[in-house]
């Protein structure tokens, strides 16, 4: 089931946490999903610029503007999720997160060659 990028706990979680899947697409299903974390608090986004893309000329461009130039910035991060103290600090933390450098937060990026960087205490792996 997809509830899109943005997750923001508001009961108190079961002991073991809510089990969150982190995908490119929100509405990849169980079994397509790269990693399941649990959140106990605060909130969890999520965003990829491979999902929400649309023709502009002959350039595929997506969600991501750079302020300073008006345009795509440069691809690193094919999805980049975050968590913070509620899921508007996780959301404001995704767009400058689309180039890897600490904020103080916890932040997942997978680049486009798939390899995976986590920062500042991201959420272990749930164990199955």
């Amino acid at each position: 089931m997809s509830i899109g990028g943005d997750v923001a706990v508001a009961v108190p979680p079961p002991p073991e946490g809510w089990a969150i899947g982190i995908a490119v697409d929100s509405s990849a299903g169980a079994d397509d999903v790269d990693q399941v974390v649990a959140i106990h608090r605060g909130g969890l986004a999520s965003s990829s610029i491979e999902v929400r893309t649309w023709q502009m000329g002959s350039e595929q461009v997506h969600h991501i503007i750079d302020p300073a130039t008006g345009r795509n910035p440069a691809p690193y991060s094919r999805l980049v999720s975050a968590v913070g103290a509620s899921c508007v600090d996780a959301n404001a933390l995704l767009t400058a997160a689309v180039r890897p450098r600490s904020y103080g937060q916890a932040v997942r990026l997978v680049r486009h060659d798939g390899e995976i960087f986590t920062l500042v205490g991201w959420p272990e792996a749930e164990r199955s």
